[in-house]
């Protein structure tokens, strides 16, 4: 039983590993020019590794993605809105993710692959496609919930709202993820914020 254990423990530590040294690989030199080999070297492990713990390295990028939103939702997304809802949570997450902590290395990785989604890697674009729904889903129940409490204009499409929201925060990180020193993150996050409550708002 305790081998066992010890067993289940080592996979879950290469695992971890395998997907730090993605994070990092990536993040750096694009998802087509980094092999799994390298990531398992990276991680210190032998080269086949990554395909007998993820099965391909589209599946390990798959695995990246749904791991980090479900982190997102289950720590980083309620300490940044605490109990707030509707319009007040909208604001809270946007100006969130605007904040220099928040665009970390697995943010920059994120960035750096979804470009490639769009040209030489188009199998990797389902992937992105899910991420965007999921964030969409998350803008549209906050401007329905809005709507409900009477915060935002009932006469807001949620679904159009939310690509916009998606839209308007994506675009300011990679901006700034191409020149940092052309935006400054602490006026876009106070403009943000009133933007969101001129536009959405209800009175």
């Amino acid at each position: 039983m305790k081998n066992k254990r010890s067993n289940q423990e080592r996979a879950e530590l290469s695992e971890r590993k395998l997907l730090e040294a993605a994070i990092e690989l990536m993040g750096s030199h694009g998802y087509q020019k980094t092999t799994v080999a390298e990531i398992s070297r990276q991680a210190g492990y032998s080269p086949g590794l990554v395909t007998h713990r993820f099965g391909s390295k589209l599946r390990l990028l798959d695995t990246i993605i749904e791991g980090a939103m479900l982190q997102f939702q289950r720590s980083t997304l309620p300490a940044a809105i605490g109990d707030a809802e509707g319009l007040d949570a909208l604001v809270s997450f946007c100006t969130s993710r605007l904040q220099p902590e928040a665009i970390g290395q697995a943010t920059r990785a994120f960035y750096t692959v979804m470009g490639e989604s769009l040209g030489p890697v188009p199998e990797i674009r389902p992937t992105y496609a899910r991420s965007n729904v999921q964030w969409r889903e998350l803008v549209c129940g906050w401007v329905q919930q809005g709507q409900r409490d009477g915060e935002i204009r009932p006469d807001v499409d949620p679904n159009t709202a939310a690509g916009l929201v998606v839209g308007l925060i994506r675009g300011l990180i990679l901006q700034w993820m191409i020149d940092p020193d052309a935006l400054d993150l602490d006026s876009l996050r106070e403009e943000c914020a009133q933007w969101l409550r001129l536009a959405l708002g209800s009175a």
